[in-house]
């Protein structure tokens, strides 16, 4: 095990998880479906979740949580809102959010492989954030 894959494998779930969450708070004002609010509150519920788990992990190997970058943030918000802007609707919307899931199982899939020295309970986090992901990809389709 190395602390030093550990440490980058739940740095890189823990920004992942909040860049989730950013892109669902884009989302949610702009839902019409009650259904499809509750999914992705629910889901936001979940990322709240493992991203504090991913935090506390980190924090108890005395390192600070994972942020992510202000031009992710930016990318994540100008794309949501513009493609809702161009296209309205709740199509629009979970295409948004089923693509940066994809990416975002992507993202995690790529950090498992490279930090494969990591300790289970960080590959345990980050298969639940790529299962998370999966889910939501899921339950977005039925709004394509």
């Amino acid at each position: 095990m190395s602390v030093n894959d550990t440490v980058k494998l739940l740095a890189d779930c823990s920004r992942g998880a909040k860049m989730g969450l950013e892109a669902i708070d884009e989302a949610l004002p702009l839902v019409n479906d009650p259904r499809m609010k509750y999914t992705l509150s629910d889901s936001k519920s979940n990322h709240i979740t493992l991203g504090n788990e991913a935090d506390a992990l980190l924090k108890g190997l005395n390192e600070k949580p994972g942020e992510p970058g202000a031009v992710a943030k930016g990318i994540t918000w100008v794309k949501t809102n513009f493609s809702v802007a161009m296209n309205p609707g709740d199509s629009t919307v979970a295409g948004v959010i089923t693509d940066g899931c994809n990416m975002g199982i992507k993202s995690i899939n790529k950090a498992l492989n490279e930090y494969s020295g990591a300790d289970a309970g960080a590959k345990r986090v980050a298969k639940r954030l790529i299962d998370m992901e999966k889910k939501l990809v899921s339950d977005m389709s039925v709004y394509l």
